[in-house]
């Protein structure tokens, strides 16, 4: 679908100037017939161009004033999964294999995990694999609407191999050293909408940030998690050396 929208563009204007031109095709096919198969052709290229499972995608995080212990702190950041139509609970069990071979420190789940409640049991499953300690989550927008309190209960019920953070933090201590996370709700709307208008996103976020960053102190090193990456600059001032967030699908 994607591909034809690309297409329609290009060939609008094929149309347009044959018609100017008071051109008729020699081929016998049509122009929808011919449309249509290019955008099968490109659509197909391009869907081959993304086969081949998960990609791990690193980044060197420089933090001024960084603990001596928590130096080369390896955290992975999983986010946007969707696991229903077209991602399930195996291709999860994948990414989190991968993840335990980079032996990381830290996973978080940075929202969006689940579309499809039946496959919810399994996919925490699937987290629970992970050799990271803890598993930090916090929710998307497709988490919290319409799922929310089931979503919520289950990543709850897990504990203590999983902990899902709504406006709070916690102190974990990854290679003994103390390492505050706070963790924001998505600001989403009443009815269900995820797009508010900018100046109520930004409020809705700066209650949050109260919300989360309440117990934190001035000596703490604070890392934040937020779907949302419009949550940085308020993370930022709050204290926060990293922001985590997804939301985007990869950008």
């Amino acid at each position: 679908m994607l591909t034809a929208v690309v297409l329609i563009l290009p060939v609008g204007l094929f149309l347009i100037v044959r018609r100017l031109l008071g051109r008729r095709s020699t081929t016998g096919l049509s122009v929808p017939l011919i449309f249509f198969a290019a955008s099968l052709i490109v659509g197909v290229v391009v869907s081959f161009g993304t086969v081949g499972g998960p990609v791990v995608r690193e980044e060197v995080v420089h933090v001024n004033g960084l603990p001596e212990g928590l130096d080369g702190l390896r955290i992975a950041n999983i986010g946007d999964v969707h696991i229903g139509h077209f991602i399930v609970p195996e291709d999860f069990a994948l990414a989190i294999d991968i993840v335990n071979r980079r032996k990381v420190d830290l996973l978080a789940i940075t929202g969006d995990l689940i579309d499809d409640l039946t496959q919810l049991e399994p996919t925490l499953d699937a987290l629970e694999r992970s050799n990271a300690l803890p598993v930090i989550s916090i929710l998307g927008n497709h988490d919290k609407c319409p799922n929310e309190t089931a979503v919520v209960a289950a990543l709850r019920a897990r504990n203590p191999r999983i902990q899902v953070l709504i406006n709070n933090s916690v102190v974990v201590h990854p290679r003994g050293v103390p390492l505050r996370i706070a963790g924001v709700d998505y600001p989403l709307a009443s009815d269900g909408r995820h797009m508010l208008p900018r100046d109520e996103q930004d409020a809705a976020m700066r209650r949050f940030a109260d919300l989360a960053f309440a117990e934190a102190s001035p000596g703490d090193t604070l890392i934040a998690l937020s779907h949302h990456p419009e949550f940085f600059p308020i993370a930022a001032a709050r204290g926060a050396v990293l922001t985590l967030a997804s939301h985007t699908h990869g950008g």
